[in-house]
């Protein structure tokens, strides 16, 4: 990996710098304080998600611009590949995911690239588990018992020969569930038993759900007990009251009727007004039918008297209006004979008009005679009414019996009511009762429970500290005292250390990893542990180990941050290392015996002469940093 371009934005003290790199050497020099390191942290950042010092759990909030609130951002461009991670983006985010798959490298290996003497800062099953990544083993042969307990433990059972990213996979799973099985754990605490009462001593909790199922038996039978005494005495109160309220309303009936039947006339006045009305009746039939036929015969007289009187009159209009002659046979008539047949005209028209006044004095007289005749429907429908009366009387008569037999019946139970007194049933005592099967039922209920709560409590306890010894069983096995020591005198493991002694010892430093992958000891550095070279030794070492670690993982990346603190000749020796390495170096260098000025000119002078970059990092009044390449074009800020 070589990076072209690295890009801040609001990173610490640079506000915003595009920055071009070499593909060889590269030399950041500056000042104090001039944001050399921040380089550095930025890199880190923008290809693990962390930097050292930084709070990573925190968002890394703390890298951002003091006093600016926008976010910090960090783009690295190496190749055809573009890398931006974004304040809030951590090591598991998307991003990092994207960046190992591409360079084939974890994240791990890639610090170590980046900050020398990693490998020696590191907590040994930290360094352990990094050089495992750096060795890459091809296949782990998991022993049966980590799948037999990921199998009781219903987690996904690995295959019998894995990869070492699953194996970390498993590894985080089963760390991640022992913690929350720990957590559970506290949650459940030890439970306490609960206190025997008195009478409980021993009991089972069948036994106490025996005598509940009793108990609550006998409280229903006493509950029904007392609802029928209390609804027996509420209806010896309310019978009396009832059954006077229905004697009351029976006599209001009886009045009532009473009232009616004495406005209907006596039977005996009914009877002789009803034989009085059919007389009448038949009486009246018969001289009104001889009254309508007087009276039809008259009018039909009338009819005929009335048609003789027009015929007369007809014959005396043509009688005065006669011609002299004849109109059909032409002979003349005489005026006597004219006048003859006028006048016996004129008779019968009189003797028809007196017919006339005749007939209508009949009819006058026989329509008299029929109106004086008594009206027949009225005195049927007198009669009706009487009889009508009569039933009435007859049902009023009906009723008031009835109700009368009511009354006596009402009275009778009033009486025996009144004369019957119910045995008394101590309500009071049956409460008593009842309140105190209660207070034991909720006594033995609550023990009950408490028993049980205790018993699934503990059950639960037991499971789930079976369930959390097997996770810290298999913790042990995957951890770093488990599987991964076993890996130590694995075919990756020994050609990993292979291809680091031979980038090592050109350098004058023979390493045994040996004692570190098993967890007995530092890694071994000319027969010392690492924690007993000195300090110059130890940087010459941790810059020495970055270059072996580029080499081994292919990442093709150092950068050096510990330089300033070799002496002079272990800086002209790790120089020259770090000139003939394959690799894209950055070497961050504070100026020592050279104004900022002389070195931009020594800077100026070699970046036009060779491969080998340096940039020269400085920083304002206002404390932003910057970084420019003296004498190179079209690279710096």
């Amino acid at each position: 990996m070589k990076i072209d371009k690295l890009q801040l934005r609001n990173f610490r003290s640079f506000a915003a710098a595009d920055i071009d790199l070499a593909p060889g050497l590269n030399i950041v020099g500056g000042v104090n304080g001039a944001g050399k390191s921040t380089l550095l942290d930025a890199i880190a950042v923008g290809l693990t998600g962390t930097a050292r010092g930084s709070e990573s759990g925190r968002g890394h909030e703390d890298l951002r611009r003091h006093g600016d609130r926008k976010k910090w951002a960090v783009q690295i461009k190496a190749g055809a590949e573009t890398f931006t991670r974004q304040e809030g983006e951590g090591p598991r985010a998307a991003v990092q995911q994207r960046i190992e798959a591409v360079l084939g490298v974890p994240g791990s290996v890639i610090r170590a690239c980046l900050y020398s003497g990693e490998l020696l800062r590191l907590e040994r099953k930290d360094a352990q588990r990094m050089i495992l990544d750096l060795a890459k083993p091809a296949a782990i042969d998991l022993p049966a018992e980590i799948r037999e307990l990921c199998a009781g433990l219903k987690m996904l059972p690995p295959e019998a020969t894995v990869s070492l990213a699953d194996l970390e996979r498993l590894y985080r799973d089963v760390y991640a569930k022992r913690t929350d099985a720990s957590r559970a754990l506290k949650a459940i605490g030890a439970p306490d038993a609960p206190v025997a009462l008195a009478g409980l001593e021993g009991m089972s909790l069948a036994a106490m759900d025996d005598q509940r199922r009793v108990i609550g038996t006998k409280i229903a039978d006493l509950e029904r007990q007392r609802d029928q005494a209390v609804r027996a005495e509420a209806e010896a109160a309310a019978a009396p009251r009832r059954i006077a309220d229905r004697l009351a309303g029976i006599d209001r009936s009886l009045q009532d009727w009473r009232e009616k039947l004495a406005k209907v006339p006596a039977h005996e006045n009914v009877k002789m007004r009803a034989l009085s009305l059919s007389h009448q009746i038949a009486a009246a039939g018969e001289g009104k039918s001889g009254a309508e036929t007087a009276h039809r015969e008259a009018g039909q007289r009338l009819a005929v008297a009335q048609a003789a009187l027009d015929r007369a009159a007809t014959e005396v209009s043509v009688s005065e209006a006669a011609p002299e002659s004849c109109p059909t046979c032409g002979s003349k008539t005489t005026a006597a004979a004219r006048k003859k047949s006028l006048e016996l005209a004129r008779d019968r028209m009189k003797a028809a008009e007196a017919e006339v006044s005749a007939a209508r004095h009949q009819v006058t007289e026989a329509a008299s005679i029929l109106q004086a005749t008594p009206d027949v429907a009225g005195l049927t429908r007198q009669l009706v009414s009487l009889e009508e009366g009569e039933a009435l009387a007859a049902q009023i008569a009906e009723s008031i019996a009835g109700l009368e037999s009511e009354r006596e019946t009402a009275v009778a139970d009033l009486a025996e009511i009144e004369a019957t007194t119910p045995a008394p049933v101590d309500v009071d005592a049956l409460a008593t009762r009842i309140a105190g099967g209660r207070w034991r039922l909720d006594l033995l209920t609550g023990h009950a429970a408490a028993v049980r709560a205790y018993e699934q409590a503990t059950a639960g306890r037991e499971t789930a500290e079976a369930e959390r010894e097997k996770l810290d069983r298999l913790c042990e096995l995957l951890g770093p005292d488990g599987i991964r020591k076993d890996l130590a005198g694995g075919g990756g493991v020994a050609d990993f250390q292979a291809a680091v002694k031979a980038q090592l010892e050109p350098m004058g430093f023979r390493v045994d990893l040996a004692p570190l992958l098993a967890l007995e000891d530092d890694a071994l550095v000319n027969g010392l542990p690492t924690r007993l070279l000195s300090s110059s030794e130890q940087i010459r070492f941790g810059l020495a180990f970055q270059v072996a670690v580029a080499s081994a993982c292919g990442l093709g990346l150092v950068v050096v941050d510990d330089f300033d603190r070799l002496d002079p000749g272990s800086k002209a020796a790790a120089l020259a290392v770090l000139s003939t390495c394959p690799h894209q170096v950055i070497v961050l260098q504070t100026i020592v015996g050279k104004t900022p000025e002389q070195f931009v000119a020594l800077a100026a002078e070699r970046n036009a002469a060779g491969q080998t970059l340096i940039l020269y990092a400085s920083r304002d009044a206002e404390g932003r940093s910057t970084v420019e390449a003296p004498g190179r074009a079209g690279v710096g800020v």
